[in-house]
């Protein structure tokens, strides 16, 4: 552990010279999959932060598979990044992840699927992201009160890799039994994040179930617009839809009333926040180990508020 420590204030402190002498900083980040809306916009934050301030952003694909996330993690740290940001592929499975970093004395920011649910951040470790559980919470006692406390939901849950589709999905499930338990969860199945894949879970479920499907909540926007897409293909305007993230596609969504709830994850907020704390690591400054950014609800009655942020 000491000579952990040791290496870790040993890279700052060679960071901070070269930043002093006006060199560009270099900071690796490895997405888990850039074929997401979101974490494209999240990149996009990520970058002009980083162009704003003299840095040099490699931008690496692990493309859904976890050995080569680690690949290109061991990657970037040979080619001398001074701070790694990495959206893990499997947040259950970033222990070799990190031990590289911390072998090379690199701070290791993970951004926005959260890898220490369990609150035991390692030693050289960062967590960027909001809190998962709550934004399921906050869809279900939304849709929960539209419904009136009863009616039959679905659920479009993301890769079953990551701990974001399992918090979701636990905040939804305990307001429902904990509020309304007279509302039935007929169905929950993963769409992988993705538009076209709760496309087409969703025809399957209007298949099985028919009208009797009141409201989808969905892990993230993509798959609540796609679940939105089948509904009105099938002629059904009255179910609910429910999504997390708040993208553009989404609040025009709620605007034209074809979406009905998001919440909002502040992409920019994580994106750029990841880099600054890099950034603020590299300079040797210390910060605590989970940065919290704050969620908010997105509605038809408060979303020109969000539009164009």
């Amino acid at each position: 552990m000491i000579r952990m420590v040791a290496c870790l204030l040993l890279a700052m402190w060679v960071s901070c010279v070269g930043a002093w002498a006006g060199e560009a900083i270099k900071i690796g980040y490895c997405d888990n999959n850039f074929n997401d809306t979101f974490h494209t916009f999240m990149l996009d934050a990520a970058q002009e932060y980083a162009k704003n301030n003299n840095i040099e952003l490699t931008v690496m694909d692990a493309q859904l598979n976890s050995i080569r996330q680690q690949d290109s993690v061991r990657t970037l740290l040979n080619d001398g990044v001074q701070a790694l940001i990495v959206i893990p592929n499997d947040t259950s499975a970033v222990g070799p992840m990190t031990e590289a970093a911390q072998e090379a004395g690199v701070p290791i920011i993970y951004l926005n699927l959260d890898p220490f649910s369990d609150g035991n951040v390692p030693e050289g470790a960062y967590y960027v992201g909001s809190p998962t559980k709550e934004g399921g919470i906050m869809q279900m006692e939304y849709i929960g009160e539209k419904l009136g406390g009863k009616g039959a939901i679905c659920i479009l849950m993301g890769l079953l890799t990551n701990e974001a589709t399992y918090s979701r999905t636990d905040g939804v499930v305990e307001v429902v039994k904990t509020k309304y338990p007279d509302i039935q969860i007929l169905s929950q199945e993963t769409a992988l994040w993705q538009r076209d894949q709760a496309v087409s879970v969703t025809e399957n479920w209007l298949t099985a179930h028919g009208e009797s499907i009141s409201a989808i909540i969905a892990n993230n926007d993509e798959m609540a617009l796609g679940a939105s897409q089948a509904l009105r293909t099938a002629g059904l305007t009255d179910v609910l839809t429910a999504g997390i993230d708040g993208t553009p596609d989404a609040l025009q969504a709620i605007q034209n009333g074809t979406l009905t709830v998001s919440v909002l994850q502040d992409v920019v907020g994580q994106g750029r926040g990841a880099v600054e704390l890099a950034h603020k690591l590299i300079r040797g400054e210390t910060s605590a180990p989970v940065i919290w950014v704050p969620l908010a609800l997105i509605t038809k009655e408060n979303v020109q508020n969000f539009m164009n942020r």
